[in-house]
């Protein structure tokens, strides 16, 4: 699937002195849109571009020559630049910067628009002026899948914070509740545009096992699990799922998933199982209740070593490749966040792309 983003930029005045000028006879002629004059101005929006998108496009002595096309009907000038663009630019998360950009150049108003289109989606950014020359960008990008990468077990520490910085694409942080550092993570990931998801303890078969603070079992009652979800979610305001820690009974009990898949669609989110024992009742219940849900691929760190985290990155790609899209679920270790950095980039070998996992849905 090929998803094209075009940004239409109608630039500032003063760019496009000698585009067009009246002759003898009052009448406008219809002079080359790109005059030497206009060069540098157009030169700065291509910076804007480089600035913003940086390494997910080519350098600019790559591009393809501008294209000057006929006029419009309404006596624009439409200059046509084609830029392609990797597969790993999440535009959600670029706006922002794009928008920044354009105001520290002094470009204040303008309009940005997300449209779909036969080749995927389409990107119309317009500043507003009185000249008549429009300068649009097509930004061509290849996509044969997604993948979403999921991060458990955020809340007990802030140790990895560095290493979630350096990795500038969207994940998904799966945050235990009422932990000394869960509403801290929140922020975080807030700030750096990371998604937020609940991780919810829920019973596990091995009644050894600690679940932690915000547990839910099979046999709580209905408005007990509700004040519990409640608790959970009070400290991560940015939350937009639910995913279950541990859970190996809790997921394969039907009454007990009703009672929570229903508690989570009147909250508006959506639930990720998690998989942590084959044979869960999650997709019956959820199609009944009329939940959104999906489910996990690939855990990525169940060996904690980096020859096997490497591999399951890989079987990650092919499961993307295969099916359009795939769910990988890691945990908040340094030896994961560290193999992450490195091979998500590798994703645009393969014209994959990283997303959170909302938009999976």
């Amino acid at each position: 699937m090929k998803s094209r983003y075009i940004l239409l930029v109608l630039l500032m005045p003063g760019v496009i002195a000698g585009c067009a000028a009246p002759g003898p006879d009052g009448l406008i002629s219809q002079t080359p849109a790109i005059s030497p004059v206009s060069q540098p101005s157009l030169n700065t929006v291509d910076e804007i571009l480089i600035e913003t998108f940086g390494p997910l496009i080519p350098p600019v002595e790559e591009w393809s020559p501008r294209e000057e096309l006929s006029p419009a009907p309404t006596g624009t000038f439409p200059i046509l630049q084609t830029i392609p663009l990797s597969s790993l630019a999440y535009f959600p998360r670029l706006l922002p910067r794009l928008q920044l950009s354009l105001e520290a150049a002094g470009l204040f108003e303008f309009e940005i628009a997300r449209h779909s289109s036969p080749g995927g989606e389409v990107w119309e950014m317009t500043i507003e002026s009185d000249e008549s020359v429009i300068y649009r960008v097509e930004l061509v990008q290849a996509v044969a899948g997604r993948v979403a990468v999921i991060i458990d077990d955020c809340g007990n520490s802030l140790r990895n914070r560095d290493l979630f910085l350096n990795i500038d694409y969207p994940l998904t942080l799966a945050v235990l509740p009422r932990l000394p550092y869960s509403a801290a993570v929140d922020r975080l990931a807030s700030e750096n545009e990371f998604e937020v998801i609940l991780h919810c303890p829920l019973e596990a078969i091995n009644p050894d096992l600690v679940l932690g603070p915000g547990a839910i079992y099979c046999d709580t009652p209905a408005e007990e699990a509700a004040r519990i979800l409640d608790e959970n979610i009070r400290e991560l305001p940015h939350v937009v799922g639910v995913n279950n820690h541990m859970g190996s009974s809790f997921t394969t009990d039907t009454a007990a998933m009703r009672i929570l898949l229903e508690e989570i669609k009147r909250k508006g989110l959506f639930f990720i199982d998690s998989l942590t024992v084959p044979g869960t009742v999650t997709s019956v219940v959820a199609e009944e209740v009329g939940v959104e849900y999906l489910s996990r691929d690939i855990f990525l760190d169940h060996e904690n070593n980096e020859e096997f985290i490497t591999q399951q990155f890989e079987a990650l790609k092919k499961k993307a490749i295969e099916g359009g899209f795939a769910i990988a679920i890691g945990h908040d270790r340094t030896l994961t966040l560290k193999i992450l950095g490195r091979e998500i980039p590798t994703l645009a070998d393969d014209n994959l792309q990283l997303v959170p996992v909302s938009d999976l849905f």
